[in-house]
């Protein structure tokens, strides 16, 4: 979901540093998995992105700094519960606090 975030902020020439900007872009991507025989895609506004997301430039760009936006991190999370179906191993680290919580 970072990655995907990344790359849109990286597309629309936003600042890793607008808090605003990000949480805008967050909520006006949706960013879903699609499970395929071949392995899931990641994609953005339907829009097929699992190569792009892993590529140099949105890696060392904005991963980090993407996860570091609390707004972005929660609405990356709500989008992660509603694009994923179940089926899937997830990796990354608010995938128990922020993404799939443990009721208290």
């Amino acid at each position: 979901m970072y990655r995907a975030l990344a790359l849109r902020a990286i597309e629309w020439d936003a600042s890793f540093d607008d808090e605003a900007a990000l949480l805008k872009l967050a909520e006006d991507s949706s960013i879903t998995l699609d499970r395929t025989i071949g392995g899931n895609r990641v994609l953005v506004n339907k829009k097929d992105v699992s190569a792009r997301i892993r590529e140099r430039d949105v890696s060392e760009a904005g991963v980090a700094r993407v996860g570091a936006s609390e707004g972005a991190r929660v609405d990356g999370g709500a989008a992660a519960r509603n694009g994923i179906g179940g089926g899937v191993v997830m990796e990354g680290r608010d995938i128990g606090t922020k993404v799939f919580p443990t009721p208290t």
